[in-house]
């Protein structure tokens, strides 16, 4: 299933309002991280969907970290238009409403899932920023 940039919103505005205590989120951050082995190997999650880009453009690498934020960074923005959010899927929680983000990291050698909760304070669109010319 694709998920429209409003879909996947909605999916977090619900997330976001979760408050229960639940193992899905036991010892994660709220920034990216490898996807724990309990979770792994557990069925606590299920695919809700891809996210919507336009699959007629090659994906971009480009990552968008304003205000010195980084890939790491538990406050990063998740903007669709950038990596990683561009390659990632939605995952739902089967017990709680939690939302998390998740895709394949590929290395040279190996290749490592990473998830980050969806928060929908951080879901945002760049702003093209006007550069005054000295």
């Amino acid at each position: 299933m694709i998920l429209t940039p409003e879909n996947i919103r909605q999916i977090a505005e619900r997330s976001s309002l979760e408050t229960t205590a639940c193992s899905c989120i036991r010892g994660l951050s709220q920034g990216w991280e490898t996807l724990p082995k309990t979770l792994e190997a557990s069925s606590l999650l299920r695919f809700l969907g891809e996210i919507s880009t336009d699959r007629a453009q090659e994906l971009s690498l480009e990552e968008y970290h304003p205000n010195g934020t980084h890939f790491w960074s538990e406050d990063a923005p998740i903007c669709f238009d950038f990596f990683p959010y561009n390659i990632s899927s939605v995952w739902g929680c089967k017990c709680c409403a939690r939302a998390f983000l998740r895709f394949t990291e590929a290395g040279a050698y190996h290749s490592e899932q990473r998830i980050r909760i969806l928060r929908a304070s951080l879901i945002g669109n760049p702003v093209q920023e006007e550069h005054v010319q000295d």
